[in-house]
């Protein structure tokens, strides 16, 4: 265990009160009771308003564990794992310091998660054991956190927005359209044609088709195809009309995708549903169930145009197919656009109706189905709707994947257990 793991451990252990109540001895000699560890802030190392005795005087203020840079702040009493240089305050004088080793049954218990992680530590089967109470309370936690951090990604497209949901919500449709290595390139392309330009021509889908694959810059990589060269041609006139700035061209993964889901039929789709659907926001906020989302984003509007039906690619011709929206994809843009836009908008209108309408929404919504629900359902864990997955997912690339159980939940659930047998 590397000396930052048990530092983060450490500030785990103190963060519980575990040694709130003991009496204790600092690097100077000097008895120290703890009465209050003081409260967590987002510095993980940094506690404010802790109460420590110190050979009879009350010292209230601030402790910091670990810390092995400067500390800016004055502070009564620095913590460390192990014998470390003291450091000084701001005055030159020499901080306070208290060594406290992490409890062996925790540092036994804590090696197991890190090493072991999902497959091996059992935390599946922790999750899998769970009674129900502590089950929802654990994943109900894990989803509010991810709703919150797609709803930043609302946020800051709100305020690159210019506070309009409207062009707030389309480039968060056009985000979620992209797999994971296109989101970035089609959040440009909902701001190189930005809603208000694409509702001036929507009376003419073409033109909509037009403006969206030459703003992309796709259509360079495919000069010497007829079709392509016509909409370039129509491009340049429209980009003229509406000061479109169109990308480079460069900027879109088209290798290792699904063709279905390349960048090149999803803008034709979306071309389609933009120029077919009208309130599109209001019918957002409307939606109660998974039937309302299909009815939203479903149907013939989210569909290529007729090129598209006989290609993948110009340089690719298949057998005519519609291409539309498909069930699974809609899922996705239900968990990935309607759920965080309706939650975004309910937290900032503050409507908690909306807020709770979400939660309801995702719940109704089936199972994101990929390699990390399928690798917690080999360990016996059951996702009953996409609530479930996107706790999971949460779980895993926010806690396991970054080897951070001193602040998953499940971690300091077990570190707390461990602390309870001393």
């Amino acid at each position: 265990m590397t000396s930052l793991d048990q530092t983060q451990l450490l500030s785990a252990v103190w963060r519980m009160g575990h040694f709130v109540g003991a009496t204790l001895c600092d690097d100077d000699g000097r008895r120290v009771e703890v009465k209050s560890s003081g409260e967590p802030t987002a510095q993980a190392s940094l506690f404010k308003g802790a109460v420590l005795v110190i050979d009879g005087v009350v010292y209230c203020g601030d402790v910091v564990v670990g810390a092995e840079s400067p500390i800016t702040e004055p502070v009564v009493m620095r913590i460390v794992e192990c014998s470390s240089p003291r450091l000084l305050d701001l005055a030159g004088d020499m901080i306070p310091q208290m060594i406290l080793p992490v409890p062996q049954p925790v540092l036994d218990r804590y090696q197991q998660l890190v090493d072991g992680g999902v497959d091996r530590c059992k935390c599946g089967t922790i999750v899998a054991q769970m009674d129900s109470l502590h089950r929802t309370d654990l994943l109900t936690r894990l989803v509010i956190e991810r709703l919150q951090r797609k709803c930043s990604v609302v946020e800051r497209l709100y305020g690159q927005s210019d506070s309009d949901w409207n062009q707030t919500m389309y480039a968060m449709l056009f985000r979620a359209m992209g797999d994971h290595r296109n989101q970035d390139a089609f959040e440009r392309l909902a701001f190189a044609v930005p809603y208000y330009t694409l509702s001036r021509e929507r009376t003419s889908g073409d033109n909509v088709e037009t403006m969206l694959f030459g703003a992309s810059g796709l259509l360079r990589r495919y000069y010497w195809d007829e079709h392509t060269r016509v909409l370039q041609q129509d491009f340049e006139y429209l980009a003229r009309k509406h000061s479109i700035r169109p990308m480079m061209g460069g900027e879109w993964a088209m290798t290792g995708i699904n063709p279905n889901n390349t960048p090149l039929i999803r803008i034709s789709q979306l071309a389609g549903y933009v120029s077919h659907t009208d309130f599109i926001f209001n019918k957002l906020l409307q939606c109660r169930t998974a039937d309302d989302i299909n009815r939203l984003l479903g149907g013939e509007s989210a569909r290529v145009s007729d090129y598209w039906e006989r290609h993948f690619t110009p340089e690719r011709t298949t057998v005519r197919k519609t291409k539309r929206l498909g069930a699974t994809k809609i899922n996705l843009l239900g968990i990935n656009f309607v759920v965080p836009v309706m939650f975004a908008y309910g937290r900032q209108t503050e409507r908690e109706e909306l807020k709770e309408q979400a939660l309801d929404l995702l719940d109704s919504l089936r199972v994101e189905t990929n390699y990390i629900t399928r690798h917690w359902t080999s360990r016996g864990v059951v996702l009953n709707g996409a609530f479930d997955s996107q706790a999971i997912i949460q779980l895993e690339r926010e806690y396991c994947s970054l080897r951070g159980c001193w602040r998953c939940p499940i971690g300091r659930s077990e570190i707390k257990k461990s602390l309870e047998t001393l």
